[in-house]
């Protein structure tokens, strides 16, 4: 019985450690492969960091892949798993050439970096033969159906319209993570965390006119904050049921029931300085409308808003909606 050193120097006794002892340790102290821990992910528009894609400065249907490190699993022929490292070393460009499509439909191109199982066992002098840039084509945005590779990490998944002739940055979703991290940066959305966003709603039953609309949102996350505030001018106008459109698609579904779940609160002012509250209710995945507490029957009842409920409106009448839901 002994006690023994791994991935020690060779030293004067020519010690020597097998490739395995290096995976055994990568394997151990990284839950899930991903960008390495001290690298870079910022998600934004475009992506920067290891591994980020890039549309081409042209524009075409070419993408750039920026320099960076990531650990990947892969097994080499008749081998055993192991946890390798991957470097780019300098940004790729024209790295990806994005295939046109004339489906009729959107397609989405799932970009991994794909481990050669071959190459694996018996790499080049150079092992630049071992990982390649991969682009699996699928129907679907959140299931690659087409062909992913065996051994991959998927870094990103490229939205390809019908008949596309060039792909902006804002095709491209990040799908990159940290290694011995779960969770994708592009759910954090980090550059979310730093600034509340603007968001122009789309409003049914409701002519804003020369009224004054802020609206501003938060996602952190799957959650998303939200305020919007309306204030009445002199051509505005209050339908019958008004709602506007949510900033972030929400996800519904128990216990976000269509119709019935509150996603926060409602304060209304008359110009008169009557003060009303409500709850905005989630009307769908995209809409949700304000409304004003009411009793009935001795209990509080949420009502719909109209041209003459709770008051009439007129010109510096406002309504704030703020509050937060999950995103789909």
């Amino acid at each position: 019985m002994s006690i023994t050193v791994s991935l020690l120097q060779d030293g004067t006794n020519s010690h020597k450690e097998t490739v395995d002892k290096f995976n055994e340790w990568a394997t151990k102290l990284f839950s899930s492969d991903g960008i390495v821990p001290n690298g870079s992910i910022v998600n934004a528009t475009p992506d920067t960091g290891d591994f980020a894609l890039q549309a081409n400065g042209t524009p075409d249907m070419n993408l750039d892949v920026l320099a960076g490190s990531a650990l990947v699993t892969g097994t080499p022929t008749s081998g055993v798993s192991q946890r390798v490292l991957v470097v780019n070393s300098a940004t790729i460009d024209d790295g990806i050439t994005i295939a046109a499509n004339s489906t009729g439909g959107t397609r989405y191109d799932w970009i991994y970096i794909k481990l050669d199982p071959d190459k694996m066992k018996d790499p080049a002098s150079g092992a630049d033969d071992v990982a390649t840039i991969f682009t699996s084509r699928s129907t679907s945005s959140t299931t690659d159906d087409g062909t992913p590779p065996t051994y991959g990490l998927n870094i990103a998944v490229v939205t390809v319209a019908n008949g596309a002739t060039t792909i902006a940055n804002s095709a491209i979703t990040d799908a990159r993570v940290f290694a011995g991290q779960p969770i994708a940066v592009s759910d954090i959305r980090q550059t979310s965390q730093s600034a509340w966003q603007s968001w122009t709603p789309t409003w049914t039953n409701l002519t804003a006119g020369n009224g004054t609309v802020t609206a501003r949102y938060m996602q952190i996350g799957k959650t998303v904050f939200y305020i919007l505030k309306f204030v009445l001018g002199s051509s505005s106008a209050i339908g019958t049921s008004p709602n506007f459109s949510l900033p972030v698609t929400a996800k519904t579904g128990a216990p976000w029931d269509i119709g019935s779940s509150h996603i926060g609160t409602t304060y209304i002012l008359d110009s008169a300085a009557d003060e009303l509250t409500g709850f905005v209710l989630l009307d769908s995945a995209t809409v949700a409308s304000p409304t004003y507490g009411a009793t009935a029957a001795s209990a509080l009842q949420m009502r719909r808003l109209s041209a003459t409920v709770p008051m009439t409106w007129t010109t510096n009448d406002k309504f704030i909606c703020t509050g937060f839901y999950e995103a789909a």
